[in-house]
């Protein structure tokens, strides 16, 4: 993507939309916001994730980003379970579904 291009972040918008709707119906939990995900796997609970099925969530992430010959950052992203998560400059508790201090 061209940086400096002042439709940049529209276009790169909606070339993700459709990842997103992909993830989505598979059941994960997404949110998007240019190119900074955020995001649960599809659980058999209600509300928590085992740390088996996060893993696992991640790993198919990654998968479909590989097929799509979309690179991740190899240093950024979190792909283990945290109770406090980096999400576009806020730290979030993934417990309690709130912003957390520390």
């Amino acid at each position: 993507m061209p940086f400096g291009l002042k439709v940049a972040p529209f276009l790169w918008t909606k070339v993700c939309r459709p990842v997103v709707h992909a993830l989505r119906r598979e059941g994960f939990r997404v949110i998007s916001y240019f190119d900074d995900f955020g995001g649960a796997p599809p659980t058999q609970a209600p509300t928590e994730s085992t740390a088996g099925e996060a893993l696992a969530g991640g790993e198919r992430v990654r998968d479909m980003f590989t097929q799509l010959d979309l690179t991740l950052h190899p240093t950024k992203g979190v792909w283990e379970g945290t109770d406090c998560l980096p999400l576009l400059g806020f730290l979030v508790d993934t417990r309690a579904a709130r912003s957390c201090c520390s």
